[in-house]
């Protein structure tokens, strides 16, 4: 048989200070929060957030319509704790770190797919063979064993906590939160008593905490096996990464804030309308939609024109949308009468004639006081079947605009 034994009080003091000196350095300050996942989506306030858990899988999640920009928050995973003597009657284990959490903003293309990966908690030293912990899922190392002679061994180390990563579409890790360390193992010697520390075998060191840079994995160190009959040591936390050529990455990462398996939180704001199929103008105070009459034409023309079936618009309020009836005109000559000037000239009550392209999702202008402006107007045609807003300049009265119907 063999037992174990813990430097009692300073495990004691290490776990009363964990939230307190989680964050030392940089200002910071926070909590250490007890993990408690729920998988789904949620909406506060107009923002959205998506939650993905620890599922010991790859999970994916594609940008909605509209958008363009999220905020990640990921937690890594906590480091096992060492291995303890079962039994009552003797100090606790030491526990793994907690896992870092990390935050970033992206820019995000609608449709894009990316991959998470959420760390799992690393596997507490085996109590009674003092073989090592296994490291969590997504990278960490594993708990190294106790030394051992017989029946005497050292506890094992517990395994590092995963870390939690978001990938890109093309297999590129955009930014990880590391896992913590594992808890280095307790010492054991053989029974009966009278012993002495002689008889001691050594713990195994916890395994380091998964993590990530530029280059691939970064786990931390495997805590070193101890000495003289000692615990082994703690294992370190691993790297945490934020490639900022595509993130905006926070300051620094908060270390050893989160216990048990990780998470990762996906939010983005409420979204804007999407551009709809009808078109409609800028601004629309008074509307008056005139569908054109055909009558044929009564009015003799000169010998050198040859004018068919016209069609009478009324123009009113400020805005009238046309269906125009003719063929293909260019705008200047289609308000001065058409190409065979059998119309009405209508140019100077005119302010602006607004077209919607449906191929580039964009409105066209033609201004007549700005006809010989460069890049003024970009409006170039009317095309017969297709709706136009049209804007007077003196919105008071009616306007009977002839055209020639195609």
């Amino acid at each position: 048989m063999f037992i174990r034994w813990r430097r009692f009080l300073a495990a004691a003091a290490g776990v009363g200070s964990l939230a307190a000196s989680a964050l030392a350095g940089g200002g910071q300050t926070a909590n250490v929060f007890a993990a408690s996942c729920i998988a789904g989506t949620t909406t506060s306030g107009g923002h959205t957030t998506v939650t993905f858990c620890f599922t010991g899988a790859p999970q994916s999640w594609t940008v909605p319509p509209g958008v363009t920009g999220i905020t990640v928050i990921a937690d890594g995973a906590q480091g096992g704790a060492g291995g303890v003597f079962p039994g009552g009657g003797y100090p606790p284990a030491v526990p793994g770190a907690n896992g870092n959490q990390y935050e970033v903003s992206l820019v995000t293309t609608p449709g894009s797919t990316y991959t998470i990966e959420v760390g799992g908690t690393g596997s507490g030293g085996d109590n009674v063979n003092g073989t090592g912990g296994a490291h969590g899922y997504n990278s960490g190392t594993d708990g190294a064993p106790g030394q051992s002679f017989g029946l005497i061994a050292g506890l094992g180390g517990g395994g590092g906590g995963g870390a939690t990563a978001l990938w890109n579409s093309s297999g590129s890790v955009l930014y990880v939160s590391a896992g913590g360390g594992g808890g280095g193992g307790g010492y054991g010697f053989a029974l009966p008593a009278p012993y002495t520390s002689a008889d001691g075998m050594n713990g195994g060191g916890g395994g380091g905490g998964g993590g990530y840079d530029a280059s691939g994995l970064a786990n931390g160190a495997t805590g070193a096996q101890g000495t003289n009959a000692s615990d082994g040591s703690d294992g370190t936390a691993g790297t945490d990464y934020c490639n900022d050529s595509v993130s905006t990455c926070a300051t620094s990462p908060l270390p050893a804030v989160w216990a048990g398996d990780g998470q990762l939180t996906i939010t983005y704001p409420p979204l804007t309308a999407l551009p709809s199929d009808t078109p409609t103008p800028p601004q629309i105070p008074n509307i008056i939609i005139t569908l054109p009459t055909t009558t044929p034409s009564t009015t003799p023309t000169p010998p050198t024109q040859s004018c068919g079936a016209t069609s009478a618009i009324t123009l009113g309020g400020i805005w009238t949308l046309v269906a125009w009836p003719g063929a293909s005109t260019p705008v200047d000559a289609a308000l001065a009468g058409g190409a065979d000037h059998c119309g009405t000239n209508v140019t100077s009550q005119v302010a602006v004639v607004w077209g919607f392209d449906a191929s580039t999702q964009k409105y066209h202008a033609f201004f007549p006081t700005a006809a010989n402006v460069p890049g003024a107007n970009d409006l170039a045609s009317l095309t017969q079947g297709l709706g136009y807003w049209v804007a007077l300049n003196d919105s008071s009265a009616n306007v009977t605009w002839t055209v020639e119907a195609a």
